[in-house]
Parts: structure tokens; sequence; C-alpha cells
């Protein structure tokens, strides 16, 4: 997901650069400059916010002495599924939160329950 969105952004620079070599227009070009940086901080506070919600599913399974398999059990999800949703790897869906939290014996908001510094 992350290099797609990466090579998007190569893309658009390139394009941008190419348009600035054939019109030389500073408006156009300091517009999709703009774009490019907002789109940019969403990625940015997608992955962060990803990462801090890993990180609190990785508290709670090593709190309770659980290996990623032992999680993945409890929860029906696979095991390297769940190493990746600690290195907010992925996205997930609000019916594995539910997951999450029923296999670590927890309510869903406790995972939420973390600093936002987004």
């Amino acid at each position: 997901m992350k290099n797609r969105k990466c090579i998007q952004l190569v893309a658009n620079i390139t394009k941008i650069l190419n348009v600035v070599l054939k019109t030389h227009t500073i408006f156009y070009v300091s517009t999709e400059i703009a774009l490019i940086k907002k789109a940019m901080n969403n990625i940015i506070k997608k992955t962060d916010f990803q990462l801090a919600f890993g990180k609190q599913v990785e508290k709670f399974r090593t709190e309770q002495n659980l290996s990623y398999r032992q999680l993945a059990q409890r929860c029906d999800i696979d095991h390297s599924n769940i190493s990746k949703i600690e290195k907010g790897e992925i996205n997930i869906q609000l019916s594995t939160i539910l997951q999450l939290s029923n296999g670590l014996n927890i309510n869903p908001k406790s995972l939420f329950d973390f600093e936002d510094n987004i």
C-alpha cells in the first residue's frame, strides 16, 4: 500500500517537472506542489495512527504473554496479519478490531487509548 502511494507521488512530481519544463507556469506548479504536500501529510497521519494502534495491540498481547500465533488463534486472524497490524503495515476493518479486542479480552475502546500526537 505504501509503495503504491510513493510511486504515485513520484509520478505526480515527475508530471510537475514536465509542466515546468514545457510551460514555466509557476501558479500551476505551486498548486500541484501544495496538493502533493497535503497528500503526503495525509499518508503520514494515517501511518502514524496505524503505528499507534499497532503498539496498543502489541502492548496488550505482550502483557498477556501471548505469541502472534496464540493471539491469532483467539481472534481467528492469520498470525502474519497480527504482526503487520502491530507494525502499522495494514489498514484493518472494524470487524478486525472487534476480533482483536475479543481475543485480548478487552473492550475495543482500550485499543484506541493512546496519545494522539498525530
